[in-house]
């Protein structure tokens, strides 16, 4: 019998089902779950949704989380690998940091050398231009870098906190409303 790979419909779970199999319930979230085929597709629906919506709610952001944080190590894999073995195709953001310091190092042998043998015009300023345009990609490059570092941390952050903000909702009260809803409670 073939192994079928499926998804939970309550929180994302990835499962893998014998084919055939038309009831199953999810090891993670405890939702039961109906599986239907066709002649093209398996459709998978919610039989039974499990009695605790926010327990179901909190898997999902942590398989979000878990994904986030994979794709995360993939991608700096990737970068290591085509650094390490110094590949010039890759992310634009290698070849930018990696082109800016060859022209930034080019261009500054250029002018030192034109500079020796006497040619200020216009070797020394092409040789000077290339190092500017070297500095400027590899600032690009940086930056660019950090801006997916900011964006990566930004998002693994809303993650957390909203993992948080479901595990702990009395947490995200500020202090007169707590009081206010514990002298209504009196």
């Amino acid at each position: 019998m073939n192994i079928v790979r499926i998804s939970c419909k309550a929180c994302d779970t990835p499962l893998a089902i014998s084919e055939g199999i038309r009831h199953l319930t999810c090891h993670r979230c405890g939702a039961r779950l109906e599986v239907s085929y066709d002649a093209r597709s398996i459709l998978v629906s919610i039989a039974e949704a499990s009695e605790n919506q926010t327990e179901v709610e909190i898997l999902k952001l942590r398989m979000q989380l878990e994904r986030l944080d994979e794709e995360r190590r993939h991608a700096q894999d990737i970068l290591r690998v085509r650094r390490e073995f110094n590949w010039s195709r890759g992310p634009a953001i290698a070849n930018s940091e990696d082109f800016g310091f060859l022209l930034l190092v080019i261009g500054l042998v250029v002018a030192v050398m034109s500079l020796v043998h006497g040619l200020f015009f216009p070797e020394s300023l092409v040789g000077l231009a290339m190092a500017v345009i070297g500095v400027i990609c590899r600032l690009k490059g940086c930056e660019a870098t950090a801006k997916e570092e900011a964006d990566y941390a930004r998002r693994r952050q809303d993650l957390v906190s909203r993992i948080h903000a479901l595990q702990h909702p009395s947490d995200g009260e500020d202090a007169p409303s707590a009081k206010l809803r514990e002298k209504v409670g009196q």
